[in-house]
């Protein structure tokens, strides 16, 4: 036995006997019993109704759990109203004092580490129901699980965080917003306020239909952004590692960074309004010249990737779909149909195909067989022509509406006068040949 294969084998044996001696370990430490080792408990669901807004009005709405999804949905009805799952290691507290309202969750600890529920298809996740008419502000946070926000307006602000989990607003109407997440995802979409900050350690960020109206911020380590229809007076846009995509985005004061990964920005507007500052260590930089003495500024720098961008009027399209419009648009303005119609010059029309030549008249019959070799000429002559008159015989396919011929007959007409011509030119031609 070589030394590899023994280096292998007694590696493989001290895995063996190592997690052997774990799962004794685990085992042991669950009293022997397989029940213990389970993950999936009993799990049972409370809803509890608060006093309504008019009795005891809140002004703030604090969430906090350490494993738990968290959904935050909008009620007509004036009191908050949660939803939340218990078992014998999982509890559940609920604080109302001096107009806030805080939920607590809380997972049992063991030997330091909370005990993580997988596999269990009973547990839901906590959902609180604010009333429409609340006004104040809003701070969700957990540890391990996603948190989800839509349809609010008018609060003051919006916080939402999750440690390992993704942070998803929608339709949220509010002075501040701030999305935050060490590992997950953030989305925001029609989100409109006067601040919005976003901060990712690890994962991607989009953002479409964002408007604030001082200030929006958009911070990633790893991870790209992707960023549509987005504006602020104060746009800073930056990803250590990461690719940036802006379309259709609009500011004063644009900012876009990146260490590692490309810079694609459109910007609505002219260009003579801006000031362009772009670079890139490693990388091309394709961008317009801009105005030097111009008020606004876009400003976009990478490291190692390409520099992009563009300006486009208010309502059109980002480059890519812009690009991609003007080929359909080539093609469908042409025949003046299509959503591109009339855009870019139309196609030259193909020329008219020539008449095919008329097919050689029958010959006589022959008086002797020194003629076949004329009727089999003949033949080869008619067959010489064959490619015209296949085209014949293809528009002889064609609607019976078609314009007479100089002869006074249809094409349809031509084209089986000619087929019966070489039939009876090959006909003769084969039986002189006998």
């Amino acid at each position: 036995m070589s030394r590899s294969r023994k280096v292998v084998l007694v590696l493989a044996t001290v895995l063996l006997v190592g997690g052997s001696a774990l799962s004794l370990f685990a085992f042991a430490k669950a009293g022997f019993s397989l029940q213990n080792l389970s993950t999936t408990r009993d799990w049972v669901s409370s809803t509890r109704t608060l006093p309504s807004e008019a009795e005891a009005p809140h002004t703030a709405l604090v969430v906090h759990d350490g494993c738990q999804s968290i959904r935050l949905e909008p009620t007509d009805d004036d009191a908050f109203q949660v939803e939340y799952w218990t078992n014998e290691r999982r509890s559940v507290s609920l604080t109302d004092q001096d107009g806030v309202l805080t939920i607590e969750g809380t997972d049992e600890q063991r030997d330091g580490f909370v005990r993580f529920e997988f596999m269990s298809f009973q547990r839901g996740m906590t959902v609180v129901k604010v009333p429409r008419s609340f006004t104040g502000s809003i701070l969700v946070e957990t540890g391990v699980g996603d948190v989800e926000a839509a349809g609010f307006a008018g609060l003051s602000s919006v916080s939402l965080a999750s440690s390992s989990g993704s942070v998803h607003a929608t339709r949220i109407e509010a002075q501040d917003v701030s999305l935050s997440s060490n590992v997950g995802g953030i989305h925001a979409a029609d989100v409109q306020a006067a601040r919005v900050n976003a901060s990712l350690e690890s994962g991607s960020i989009t953002m479409a239909d964002v408007t604030a109206t001082e200030t929006l911020t958009s911070r990633t380590s790893i991870g790209d952004q992707d960023l549509r229809q987005v504006s602020a007076p104060i746009l800073d846009v930056r990803t250590s590692s990461g690719a940036v995509h802006a379309a259709d985005v609009a500011g004063d004061d644009l900012v876009f960074e990146t260490s590692v990964g490309d810079i694609e920005v459109t910007v609505v507007g002219v260009e003579s309004d801006y000031r362009v500052e772009a670079a890139s260590s490693m990388g091309d930089v394709n961008v317009p010249r801009g105005s030097a003495g111009a008020d606004r500024r876009v400003r976009a720098h990478a490291s190692t990737g390409a520099v992009s961008i563009a300006f486009v009027a208010e309502g059109a399209s980002d480059a890519g779909d812009m690009a991609g419009d003007d080929v359909a648009g080539a093609a469908a303005g042409a025949l003046g149909t299509g959503a591109g119609a009339g855009r870019g010059p139309a196609a030259p029309t193909a020329p008219s195909a020539p008449e095919a030549p008329s097919a050689p008249d029958a010959p006589a019959a022959p008086a002797s067989s020194s003629l076949a070799a004329g009727a089999a000429s003949s033949a080869a002559s008619s067959l010489a022509g064959a490619p015209a008159s296949a085209a014949d015989v293809a528009g002889a396919h064609a609607p019976a509406a078609a314009a007479p011929g100089p002869d006074g007959l249809s094409a349809v007409a031509q084209a089986r006068h000619r087929i019966e011509t070489i039939m009876l030119t090959l006909f003769a031609g084969a039986f002189l040949g006998a």
